[in-house]
């Protein structure tokens, strides 16, 4: 679950709480982890040891499991799950995913698959030249990258960029692609459930 301390709501307190009324068996917390530009959707770099230090000190309180995780991006050349920042850290699980693509331009580094209208169009029209086929390409290319280093337990939304694509009428072959298919026998052998 994601809580306050990135781009969820409640505190990490509220949800387990929660959890616990409603007889769940185990929660996982699993923040975005910082990444070292700015962006709306991860934990600052300032919070991780408190976020470390609040989910800990739940566990063991009650009938409800609580397990201390990461969503850790994949971002080639700036970081990657597998990065020895997160070795040290007592994590439970390690998720990765990939949340954004490269823009060649100063005015945007890094643009989100998944945010806001604005930085979706930017990508799309002047980072792949209007082609939902590029830009969608590029994106199953990374996740491919980010499965073949590893690093992580599980990964997290393989499809992500169908939330944006989906809302403008691409097709799942647009959004797919015969190319990516590739990765679904991967997943299965090295990712059993």
């Amino acid at each position: 679950m994601h809580c306050h301390y990135c781009d969820g709501k409640g505190s990490p307190q509220e949800m387990f709480e929660k959890a616990n009324r409603l007889g769940f068996v185990s929660v996982g917390f699993s923040s975005h982890a910082p990444l070292p530009f700015d962006n709306d959707f991860c934990m600052h770099d300032d919070k991780l040891d408190a976020y470390i230090e609040e989910i800990s000190a739940l566990k063991g309180h009650a009938e409800t499991q609580v397990y201390l995780g990461l969503e850790l991006d994949f971002i080639p050349g700036v970081t990657t799950p597998s990065h020895k920042r997160w070795e040290g850290l007592p994590l439970d699980y390690k998720i990765g995913s990939v949340h954004t693509l490269e823009a060649p331009n100063d005015r945007h580094p890094m643009l989100s698959v998944d945010g806001p209208h604005d930085e979706f169009l930017v990508l799309l029209n002047e980072v792949h030249g209007g082609s939902a086929r590029s830009m969608i390409t590029k994106y199953y290319q990374r996740v491919t990258e980010l499965c073949e280093l590893g690093g992580f337990d599980i990964l997290g939304h393989f499809d992500l960029i169908k939330n944006t694509t989906r809302l403008w009428g691409f097709s799942m072959s647009q959004r797919i692609g015969t190319k990516n298919l590739h990765l679904m026998p991967w997943m299965r052998l090295h990712n059993p459930v």
